[in-house]
């Protein structure tokens, strides 16, 4: 790669982040979304921070970018289950929410 030092290295760091992570994603050890988060957070951070050194020392922006996803925060997904389970129980004549 040839770039800026810090680009080279928050790039490395991204990778090093994929391969952290690799084998957990592809042995499919993860079994819950709380897992899934703590193994996507860190693999979004690295991503993000080689973003903002590529647009810092490349053109030149200091303004960082804040997020790269649109993904609702796992809580609102959550929230978000839960009433579309609600509804699909409704429909099924089961109660709203099951105890």
């Amino acid at each position: 790669m040839v770039a800026d030092s810090r680009i080279v290295e928050a790039a490395q760091q991204m990778d090093q982040r994929f391969w952290d992570y690799n084998s957990i994603i592809r042995d499919r050890l993860i079994t819950t979304e709380d897992q899934w988060a703590a193994v996507r957070e860190p693999i979004e951070a690295s991503r993000l921070a080689f973003i903002n050194a590529a647009r810092r020392h490349l053109v030149g922006i200091e303004e960082p970018v804040r997020s790269l996803v649109a993904r609702p925060s796992l809580a609102e997904q959550q929230r978000r289950h839960a009433v579309i389970t609600s509804a699909k129980n409704v429909r099924a004549g089961l109660p709203a929410h099951p105890d």
